[in-house]
């Protein structure tokens, strides 16, 4: 039952375990309040579907997920994917359906995104995120960091939206807005906004535990309503005092056979990403708890969440690292946290909303403005530069296209995964191989050796990429050692023969033996024997051919034939 209802081991509870829960959950929601509000206004939907996201699928990620001390909700980097998803799909509709159709499109974005998790999660697939690069994640968090800024500027400087081209500009257009129409910029909201970036900033060095965003928030709200700033450009307005309501997350009145594979790139997108944040803030908890996690169980956590949460007009969420890291200094114990969390942002919703209306658009852009300082990072990209030139690469090329195909950022993060790839291919297709002089190194019994033997070296596995190098390996070998008769492999490197290497190395034996020239393999790893014997490759090769080490298989020559020379070739 605990297998398939996680929720059942957190019991039985303390009073001193519930207690930490409910001042931790208070704690988180302090800072979840406004920040759900910021995203929601960064993914392009009303805020208040930032307090609806919060509720059933942060409840439904608690009692199915596997991290005890993860908060939920939305993030930056996910907003910001969300609305590079779907503001294409909406720019050509009519005016007046496209504010419906894009929440509509938001949250079916979340039914997929919920499905992709649950079938990772269902079918043991969490290591999939491994082939994400860092360099890929590096490059396009600081672009998409980046991008985020810019999307805020209007909003931070007062700004009506329509004067702004493009929500998010363009990097070229955005960064103009920054000395353009300085008559249009409401000046108390310009100030109120770069005061809260910075009091957000430099607040979390004077004490981490002080819920500054929700000072900020209560304040600006505070100061609109004094001043009695009415300007819809310039406040959120009125938000609705209720809950979030059933809804079928699908649209009859859009093309969703036309917007089906951008829906899927988008939900593949968000669904890799947010659960690379997630095993990020995952191995942050486990150091710091001792306590072992199974991301394919927190998959379908989040997976199940998505769904149920896409009936509940819920956007895309994940794992949040600023908030974990809060709720397990707060002293969270279990995720009953999450849900006192829940039961805070359900009273907010019944009841606080007036209070929110004269809320400052500059103060939620101040919020997220202030949440990309823990994107950037470009340490980690100048590192991959020195570190491998190569994977340094990927990270700038990623970071540009990027930010040339900004809004579009998804352009960017495809770009450098295919970029990562094709790296990849080429380097296993091309192994490093190298001349060694086997007589000054081997023990002296087997120095006295013959042209007869070659030795390959071989650091790869042997795949599709890299069998037409292994073949062009041993023919060089060959090639340098004429009258060899023996071809020994070293193979403590190769972890892996896929079919293509198996089909490979049978064609390879064949040549040899009608050549009259024997392969052996020496510290072939067990998995690779176990590829060779699906097929009796073993057999064909001869079972008597494979060795523990080198100098084994040298000693059973040396058994067999006369040397007459000193010279032995190792590639």
């Amino acid at each position: 039952m605990k297998r398939y209802f996680p929720f059942l081991k957190w019991f039985p509870l303390s009073k001193q375990e519930l207690r930490s829960d409910a001042v931790a959950g208070i704690v988180v929601a302090l800072l979840l309040i406004p920040q759900s509000m910021a995203y929601a206004e960064l993914t392009g939907l009303p805020i208040e579907y930032g307090l609806y996201t919060c509720i059933v699928p942060v409840t439904f990620m608690s009692l199915f997920g596997n991290i005890r001390q993860m908060a939920y909700g939305p993030s930056a980097m996910t907003a910001i994917i969300t609305a590079a998803v779907l503001m294409p799909m909406v720019k050509d509709l009519p005016p007046e359906i496209r504010k419906e159709s894009y929440i509509s499109l938001a949250i079916l974005l979340s039914l997929f995104v919920g499905i992709f998790k649950l079938i990772l999660g269902i079918f043991k697939l969490s290591s999939v995120v491994n082939l994400i690069s860092y360099p890929v994640i590096s490059g396009f968090t600081n672009a998409a960091a980046i991008v985020i800024a810019l999307s805020q500027l209007a909003n931070l400087k007062g700004i009506k939206e329509h004067h702004i081209p493009h929500q998010f500009g363009g990097l070229v257009k955005a960064s103009w807005g920054l000395i353009y129409r300085l008559n249009e910029v409401h000046v108390i909201s310009f100030l109120l906004g770069v005061s809260a970036i910075i009091i957000l900033v430099f607040g979390k060095k004077v004490s981490k535990k002080v819920p500054w965003a929700l000072i900020i928030v209560i304040l600006s709200c505070a100061l609109f309503r004094q001043l009695k700033v009415i300007d819809p450009d310039l406040i959120v307005g009125e938000i609705p005092q209720s809950l979030p309501h059933f809804v079928w997350p699908f649209v009859e009145t859009l093309p969703i056979v036309k917007l089906f594979p951008h829906i899927i790139m988008g939900a593949l997108m968000i669904t890799v990403i947010g659960f690379i944040e997630t095993v990020s803030i995952g191995k942050a908890i486990s150091f710091k708890t001792r306590t072992p996690i199974n991301f394919n169980q927190e998959l379908i956590g989040q997976g199940v969440g998505g769904l149920a949460g896409s009936f509940f007009q819920a956007f895309p969420i994940s794992g949040s690292l600023s908030r974990s890291a809060l709720n397990l200094s707060s002293g969270a114990k279990t995720p009953i946290s999450n849900l006192f969390t829940v039961v805070v942002l359900v009273l907010v919703l019944l009841f606080l909303t007036p209070a929110l209306h004269y809320l400052p658009k500059a103060t939620l852009a101040a919020l997220i403005i202030s949440s990309i300082f823990g994107l950037v990072d470009f340490k980690a990209m100048n590192h991959a530069w020195k570190f491998m030139k190569r994977e340094g690469l990927v990270a700038f090329f990623t970071f540009g296209i990027t930010l040339a195909f900004a809004p579009n950022i998804i352009k960017g993060f495809l770009a450098g995964v295919l970029l990562s790839i094709i790296l990849y291919l080429y380097r296993t297709m091309t192994p490093d191989t190298q001349i060694y002089d086997w007589g000054e190194n081997c023990p002296k019994k087997f120095r006295n050796r013959s042209k007869e033997i070659a030795i390959i070296r071989f650091r790869c596995a042997i795949f599709f990429a890299s069998m037409e190098a292994f073949e062009e390996t041993v023919i060089e070998a060959l090639a340098d050692a004429p009258e060899s008769k023996y071809i020994i492999i070293e193979g403590q490197s190769i972890n892996r023969i896929d079919a293509s290497g198996e089909w490979g190395l049978r064609s390879l034996t064949d040549q040899l033996r009608t050549n009259r020239i024997t392969l052996m393999f020496a510290g072939l790893p067990q998995i690779s024997m176990q590829n060779l014997k699906q097929n009796d490759l073993d057999q064909l090769i001869g079972k008597e051919n494979f060795f523990k080490s080198t100098e084994e298989a040298i000693q059973k020559i040396h058994e067999d034939i006369n040397f007459d020379k000193d010279i032995l070739y190792t590639i």
